[in-house]
């Protein structure tokens, strides 16, 4: 048995008290993972995390200064991880937006941004990572931090959304037909899907603004919720949802995860099977451990580990300052008989 873990340790997060949480194991019995991916891990993280096993990444970007952060692979037990897959994002493409957005694009943004209002920005190669584990019968694991989709301005809320699409559409191409693969991510998701049944169209908000009610209409959410949706292309499962929905498997939940997603379950949206993240308007958001198809079988049981904090705190009507030690996001793990 070998538990992965994937865990967005927060880039401004003390690095101490992680060190230790990660040395003495969860209070709540949450089991240690053999192999941990980490996101937002920062140089100064980097070193301290280091003597806890063996490492692989983060992969910097130059140009990214002293605040750059990455995603780290930390295995506990034997030295043999290596690079898996170091490519890049291609060349993002073109894509039609709605000819009103067009055009008002064309009018605004070349002087806010100072680059091709109709592309993605390029997706930084820190956010990303694959190692190759031959302690578990040469399992690829790989891990990605996807780009949000936010933004103040309609230019900059336009590129945001199509570097997101980008980046979810590799990860699909990447992820497709492949065995022995993982794929944890924190995919800055905020919806989740109940059962097949439940696949209803994505409700539209109402807008104030002309210009982004042109943005909705590119629809520039679809290859995302394909992603998490029922029956996605690339084959892939969600390792949570198995050990929760599967009478053979068991949902080790010491803190109350579910009990905490029906609080958000809302008319309109779709309910997370776990929170592990909270929006300041009260909403969620999702990290999670994908497995290949040919591993489905293998999983034992899953979870999410908040460390201290209860689900009362997470459901509470403040934000909580954190989620696992010093973290704004929880671990998620899984157990695989490998």
């Amino acid at each position: 048995m070998v538990v992965l873990a994937f865990w967005n340790r927060r880039s401004n997060a003390a690095c101490s008290p992680q060190v230790a949480f990660l040395q003495e194991g969860c209070e709540a019995g949450c089991p240690a993972p053999d192999l941990l991916m980490l996101a937002e891990v920062t140089q100064r993280a980097a070193a301290a995390l280091h003597p806890l096993g063996a490492t692989v990444g983060p992969d910097f970007e130059e140009s990214t200064g002293g605040g750059a952060h990455g995603v780290m692979a930390l295995a506990r037990h034997g030295d043999g991880i290596t690079y898996a897959d170091r490519s890049t994002l291609p060349n993002p493409v073109p894509i039609e937006l709605p000819s009103k957005l067009d055009t008002y694009l064309k009018e605004q943004a070349p002087s806010a941004t100072g680059q091709p209002w109709n592309q993605p920005r390029p997706l930084r190669p820190e956010r990303w990572l694959a190692v190759r584990w031959p302690e578990a019968s040469g399992l690829t694991v790989a891990a990605m931090h996807l780009p949000y989709a936010a933004g103040s301005r309609v230019w900059d809320t336009t590129q945001n959304r199509l570097t997101k699409q980008q980046a979810y559409q590799q990860l699909m191409t990447w992820a497709s037909d492949r065995t022995s693969t993982v794929v944890a991510l924190d995919g800055n998701n905020t919806r989740d899907w109940l059962e097949p049944s439940d696949d209803v169209p994505r409700p539209p908000k109402p807008r104030r603004s002309l210009e982004r009610r042109w943005l909705d209409e590119a629809d520039l959410f679809a290859v995302e919720d394909e992603f998490h949706g029922p029956g996605p292309s690339h084959g892939m499962v969600d390792s949570l949802r198995v050990a929760a929905l599967e009478g053979t498997h068991t949902f080790h939940d010491p803190h109350g995860t579910q009990a905490a997603a029906k609080h958000f379950d809302r008319v309109g949206s779709r309910r997370p099977l776990a929170v592990t993240y909270r929006l300041k308007n009260d909403g969620h958001r999702m990290d999670r451990i994908y497995v290949s198809p040919d591993l489905e079988s293998r999983i034992k049981r899953a979870g999410v580990c908040h460390h201290e904090v209860a689900s009362a705190t997470i459901v509470g009507p403040a934000k909580p300052k954190a989620l696992c030690c010093g973290s704004d996001h929880a671990l998620v793990w899984v157990e695989v008989d490998l």
